[in-house]
């Protein structure tokens, strides 16, 4: 999938692994979606701090993130671009990915000359279904037959 940027964007840059704090990007975050109901921002800044996190263990910077709001989808896009073209170390199956899974409408990464894109997008909608962990493994098939 090709990145469908939306009508209202906001973009970060994170210069280090550590800079700035995971505290300081879901503030960041909360503060950029004013927009959309507490909730919607609660959900997005979880989601975000995970796609961090991922960049920062299996990436390397500087790391821009960048929110996409589609207003009229009803879908926020969070992407975290890094400079490492590949996962690197490789993405263990962890409660981040489950939690990326599970919240997000669908996910990807984008791989380009300079690095990778790791994207997802997020439902807006009130009544916003989340995907347990079960329903996720169940979907993936990783829990086998009974």
């Amino acid at each position: 999938m090709t990145i469908s940027w939306g009508d209202r964007q906001a973009m970060l840059i994170m210069p280090t692994e550590l800079d700035p704090p995971t505290g300081l990007v879901r503030d960041w975050v909360g503060s950029a979606l004013t927009c959309v109901s507490t909730l919607a921002r609660m959900r997005a800044a979880l989601l975000t701090a995970e796609l961090v996190d991922n960049a920062r263990r299996y990436g390397r910077g500087p790391y821009v993130l960048h929110l996409s709001l589609h207003q009229a989808r009803r879908v926020l896009l969070v992407a975290v671009e890094d400079e490492l073209p590949e996962m690197g170390a490789g993405w263990p199956v962890r409660a981040g990915l489950l939690i990326l899974e599970g919240m997000s409408e669908r996910w990807g990464v984008e791989y380009h000359e300079q690095g990778k894109t790791v994207w997802a997008e997020l439902s807006l909608a009130e009544s916003w279904p989340l995907r347990s962990a079960v329903d996720v493994a169940v979907d993936e098939g990783d829990l086998g037959d009974p």
